[in-house]
């Protein structure tokens, strides 16, 4: 596994963009494509691994990983509260229907992944009661594919419609840093109320991301104003955050304000590399660019190989077939997805 992952320093030295940007250029959607493609792709090899047997040469590699843990999804929840406060303070009230209408597109998606996966491992001979596949659909419960980062981040399209109200209701600045005090507040109840459920820390540890992106276009004006940074400053905050990271991953397990602290470090280094760096691989962005889909249907081929054998042969030599496959899936159910809204339109 660890050549596999060594893929990804070849990927992301493909092209490179190394010219340095402001921290607002910095998070646009194309910059950030290709660093959202390395962390689908983190994230793909971490979830093959479940479906092969490992030897000892992959123990580095299941260290680096368990190192990473969640920082592999931590630039989601950011660029979605990053992204939609801007949203909300370029079009106002008429930027509500979008927030409904991209929770609902979330949940359908989340929806038809569910029913092929239950037809899957109905197939497998898996058996579930009707009160789990209801919940599947919540989702609160896993039939095999990674339900907490859909229910994570409706909630969090819900708190950030519940924030918003005071903004909307007379803009100004002072308020939209208010969004971001109730966004923040709603997430800390959510940490709370599962923590006390019995919930893995995976189901919230990383919700605290999406207002720290609404923090940051809160502030993106004043920030944006300044010319791109020079050589020594970036460098600077490089270092900065490189050893952030370092010292709080050495001490996460201490407490949980710790790990999210982690979190936190993980996310500013990935944007603080992207201030200066952008990969110009196509694989890369687009696997930035169908990050939901791919995240959504991985484990359907990966199941699907893995009732073949043929990870079992050759456990990662498959990983190419799998990776394919997955690809394409992601594929035909956007394809179907833009289909289904062009009839709706017309």
């Amino acid at each position: 596994m660890l050549i596999l992952l060594l893929f990804i320093p070849l990927l992301m030295c493909i092209s490179p963009d190394t010219k340095s940007r402001s921290f607002a250029d910095a998070l646009t959607h194309e910059r950030l494509l290709p660093w959202k493609g390395m962390c689908v792709l983190l994230i793909l090899l971490s979830h093959y691994t479940g479906y092969i047997t490992t030897s000892p040469s992959d123990e580095t590699y299941l260290l680096i990983r368990s190192g990473m843990g969640q920082t592999v999804v931590v630039l989601f929840f950011f660029a979605a509260g990053y992204g939609m406060t801007l949203q909300l303070t370029s079009k106002g009230k008429g930027y509500l229907p979008r927030i409904l209408q991209k929770g609902l597109s979330l949940w359908i998606l989340n929806a038809a992944a569910v029913v092929l996966m239950l037809m899957v491992q109905t197939l497998r001979g898996r058996e579930y009661e009707l009160s789990t596949i209801l919940l599947a659909f919540v989702p609160l419960v896993n039939l095999g594919n990674s339900p907490w980062f859909i229910f994570a981040m409706l909630l969090c399209y819900l708190f950030f419609l519940l924030s918003a109200v005071p903004y909307l209701l007379r803009p100004s600045r002072p308020r939209l840093f208010l969004l971001f005090l109730l966004h923040t507040v709603l997430c800390c109840a959510y940490i709370f109320i599962l923590s006390r459920q019995g919930f893995d820390d995976y189901w919230y540890d990383t919700i605290l991301l999406f207002p720290c992106g609404i923090l940051a276009a809160c502030i993106q004006s004043a920030v944006s104003k300044d010319r791109s940074p020079g050589a020594l400053t970036w460098s600077a905050l490089l270092s900065l955050s490189m050893t952030a990271v370092a010292f709080f991953y050495c001490f996460q397990t201490r407490s949980f304000v710790l790990r999210e602290l982690y979190m936190l470090s993980a996310c500013s280094l990935l944007l603080v590399c992207a201030m200066h760096y952008s990969p110009g691989s196509r694989l890369l962005a687009f696997l930035g660019r169908h990050a939901l889909s791919i995240y959504l249907f991985q484990r359907i081929p990966m199941i699907l190989f893995y009732e073949t054998g043929l990870m079992d042969m050759v456990p990662h030599l498959a990983f190419f077939p799998v990776f394919s496959c997955v690809c394409l899936v992601a594929l035909a159910v956007e394809t179907i997805q833009m289909r289904i809204k062009k009839a709706r339109s017309a």
